[in-house]
């Protein structure tokens, strides 16, 4: 019985997949350009850690990031800034792994929000529906001057 409740969750997330069709419409950019766009406007910077295999992270972008009142909100009052965990890579900037790593990230998808000082704001682990990550990015966009700092 466990083995067919099992499958039967396995086909219900890959029909939610399939049939939703959802553009991600948040406007992601690189670590990189993030932390220069930071620079310029103040505004806190929104971590989305992801993996390419995560199935919830998929779910993320065909059905949360798709919603236009969460981009709107992202794209505007934020930096939105996309990291692979599974990114490694030596020098300057660090990877998505060790940005993970640093955040104490034990599952994705997670948001994480830093103001300006890269202070963290708050964070969240796990698949976030429509409502409850816009109650996450409003809570952070209401704090305000605190986010800036």
């Amino acid at each position: 019985m466990k083995w067919m409740r099992g499958l039967l969750m396995a086909l219900l997330l890959v029909g939610m997949i399939g049939c939703s069709g959802g553009k991600d419409l948040v406007r992601w950019i690189s670590l990189e350009k993030g932390l220069s766009v930071q620079q310029e406007s103040g505004r806190p910077i929104l971590f989305y850690f992801y993996s390419k295999n995560c199935v919830y992270c998929k779910l993320m972008r065909l059905n949360t990031f798709s919603d236009p009142d969460v981009a709107e909100k992202i794209n505007s009052a934020f930096v939105p800034v996309k990291l692979d965990i599974e990114e490694k890579r030596e020098g300057g900037i660090p990877s998505g792994s060790k940005l993970a790593s640093a955040f104490g990230i034990r599952a994705v998808p997670a948001l994480v929000a830093v103001n300006a000082a890269h202070r963290t704001l708050d964070s969240r682990m796990g698949f976030l529906t429509v409502r409850k990550t816009l109650a996450f990015v409003s809570k952070i966009a209401a704090m305000g001057e605190g986010a800036h700092e």
